[in-house]
């Protein structure tokens, strides 16, 4: 269970943290083959905004809550719990804002459901 919560922390840390930098340094989204006419529903009208919002708040509490579980800190139930919520929050409101639905959104869905899940699972397994 842990190797599987450090792979998927690294995962979301290891795609979140970069791609959401190519989104600020290239708002039009063209470095990540996106158009600005996704965000046409939203009140964005570049990917600056959410791109800051992915690499430094996402990205960056999913490698946060890895060091931290591999340093096996007394917080990491929390850290690890938290990157959960945030990647699959991030989903969620992503999915509500541009009313579209991609393959890779199921993906993350699932990464930030299972880190929640394997959180709880792991901090239950403490209290026994």
């Amino acid at each position: 269970m842990r190797l599987a919560l450090r792979i998927l922390l690294a995962f979301v840390a290891i795609t979140a943290i970069p791609c959401g930098l190519l989104l600020v340094l290239r708002p039009d989204g063209s470095w990540l083959g996106l158009s600005t006419t996704l965000l046409q529903p939203t009140p964005f009208r570049s990917f600056l905004v959410p791109g800051l919002i992915l690499s430094l708040l996402v990205g960056s509490a999913n490698l946060q809550a890895l060091v931290v579980h591999l340093r096996q800190g007394t917080n990491a139930f929390w850290h690890t719990l938290t990157a959960g919520v945030l990647i699959a929050g991030w989903i969620v409101v992503q999915i509500a804002l541009i009313r579209e639905f991609f393959w890779m959104q199921w993906l993350y869905l699932l990464a930030g459901f299972f880190i929640i899940l394997i959180s709880l699972q792991l901090k239950h397994k403490e209290l026994i």
